[in-house]
């Protein structure tokens, strides 16, 4: 095989200021998109944004004041460090710091979450400059660029400070790096420094989020020779150290929480002993494959590598480093797929969607240059290459609005019952109730309870959460100083307002409790989230 086609190479000219203007397109769209949705999915505290929104920002807190991160177990440091250097500009900006932080987590949420956008929008132009330089023309480029809109699953997680939002980031990244290995031009030694390249990534996605790990055999693909390997594997350990640093002294923890995961076979750490669960693993790799975004990018790359095969086997000229790369992509996304399937969440495969956009431009330019030579197209290349970009925008616009339409009946139903209408209760809340106090409680007890004595004193003394975080750990009622016996709770006041979507969570506490569930009423509904009030009804009216 050949590492290109002889005379179809385009020439790689300079972009032009109009074809830079025209790759600021989607960088821009990506942020209006973003800010937008943001502000159709409601407060950050709200049940389906708090975790792990909260806990990043009490983390990066944490590390600003010169501590060691509590949740250390997507690992997520990279975005906490993140978070911290965001925080530290914004002071000394705007004047502020850790105590104004914990007044008003919202602003400060909403200064990271803009971060984050800005961060992606700048990687998602320099991919498009790069797939022009590539490529030599500007409709691949854009192609390449729609790699964070591939699935409304991307966006939906971009603009909030967690993982997922820097997973967008290191997979443009990862993929810019890739696109770098196609250039005809590249020397050895610059192959070498894109081996280092492929290896900081690694690192800084293993340090974010370890499940997005397997995407990173793509540069097994598209690295040549042992010297190039051995140089990926040294730079990939070497940053992931250096980017785990912050969080110096908790390596054990996240150790013997890795542990747990692998030798159980429920989510984080429940379930029997064992690797998978062997009756429903099957099931979850499937489901996951069905999705569009993974099942069509691997339909169209086994179409393409069976194409380059007959091709080659007839002594045509192949474009060597195009296959290895679409192969590297279909590893990539089937390796992700085997480590997420044991719990199967559909935005752990963020950078497998997006690298959909890379697999199916690629897999595309090989099939056409395949073809037949007799096969003609009715339209130029070029148009329907434009009309399909054109197809899939509206697609997915119509997509996103719909998504956006989820996220603000999501925001409604959680404002549907008013949590100030019981402050002369008792006011429980359990995983994951739309509060500003819960994400408080949880996020300081997930991040190290370093925070808990200056929250005590800033906000009411009449809310409690009930703690069923870890599964194996006993559920317990709490508040700011502890454990809290749930009788002489409810003795103190004349009503309680119990608040939460953990499926069964508030029925399952009560029936353990002395007296058990008798009197309480189930029949009110913020959504998704349930209550139990006790001396009360729906409006706050004492019974």
């Amino acid at each position: 095989m050949q590492d290109a086609y002889p005379a179809q190479r385009p020439d790689h000219e300079p972009a032009g200021l109009g074809d830079l203007g025209t790759l600021l397109v989607l960088p821009v769209c990506f942020v209006l998109l973003a800010v937008y949705l943001r502000g159709q999915a409601g407060p950050f505290w709200q049940w389906n944004l708090l975790d792990p929104a909260y806990f990043y920002l009490l983390d990066a807190l944490n590390l600003l004041n010169g501590d060691p991160p509590g949740h250390i177990y997507h690992p997520g440091i990279t975005v906490q460090a993140v978070a911290a250097v965001a925080l530290k500009l914004r002071w000394l900006a705007f004047g502020g710091d850790v105590a104004a932080a914990l007044a008003d987590p919202e602003v400060h949420l909403t200064w990271l979450s803009n971060a984050f956008i800005a961060l992606n929008a700048v990687a998602l132009a320099a991919v498009g400059l790069v797939a022009r330089r590539v490529f030599g023309s500007l409709l691949p480029a854009l192609a390449i660029q729609l790699a964070p809109f591939i699935s409304t699953i991307v966006v939906k997680h971009a603009f909030l400070p967690k993982p997922e939002a820097l997973l967008v980031f290191a997979t443009l990244a990862l993929i810019g790096l890739a696109l770098a290995m196609l250039r005809d031009e590249t020397t050895p030694s610059a192959r070498n420094w894109l081996a280092v390249g492929f290896g900081v990534v690694a690192g800084f996605t293993v340090v974010t989020k370890i499940t997005a790990a397997p995407v990173l055999v793509l540069g097994l693909f598209v690295l040549r020779g042992w010297r190039a390997w051995l140089i990926f594997a040294a730079s990939s350990l070497l940053a992931a150290v250096l980017f785990y640093a912050p969080a110096h002294g908790t390596e054990a923890a996240f150790v013997e929480y890795v542990l747990r995961v692998a030798s159980s076979t429920g989510a984080h750490g429940s379930g029997g002993a064992g690797v998978v669960d062997l009756d429903a693993y099957p099931d979850a790799f499937i489901k996951i494959l069905k999705r569009p975004a993974l099942k069509v990018p691997l339909i169209l790359s086994l179409l393409a590598l069976a194409a380059c095969w007959l091709r080659a086997r007839r002594g045509h000229a192949v474009a060597a480093a195009e296959v290895r790369l679409v192969l590297g992509v279909a590893a990539a996304q089937l390796a992700q797929t085997a480590i997420v399937a044991k719990q199967a969440t559909a935005f752990y495969m963020i950078p497998s969607y997006m690298l959909a956009a890379l697999s199916v431009l690629l897999s595309v330019r090989l099939l056409w240059a395949a073809r037949p030579a007799r096969l003609r197209l009715p339209v130029d290349p070029a148009v329907a290459g434009a009309a399909a970009f054109a197809v899939f925008v509206a697609a997915q616009t119509a997509g996103m609005e719909r998504l956006a339409t989820e996220l603000t009946t999501l925001r409604d139903d959680a404002r549907h019952i008013d949590n100030s209408k019981f402050t002369g209760c008792a006011r429980i809340y359990i995983y994951a109730a739309s509060e500003p106090t819960y994400a408080l409680y949880l996020a300081d007890y997930v991040t190290g309870s370093r925070f808990a004595k200056a929250l005590k004193a800033r906000l009411l003394q009449n809310d409690f959460w009930i703690d069923d975080w870890w599964a194996w750990e006993p559920v317990r009622l709490k508040d700011w100083s502890g454990p809290r016996d749930f009788a002489q709770v409810r003795a103190l006041y004349p009503c309680v307002y119990m608040r939460g979507n953990r499926p069964g969570g508030l029925r399952r506490f009560l029936e353990a409790q002395p007296g058990g569930a008798a009197g309480f009423d189930f029949s009110c509904r913020a959504g998704i989230e349930a209550t139990a009030l006790l001396g009360v009804d729906c409006q706050g009216r004492r019974r």
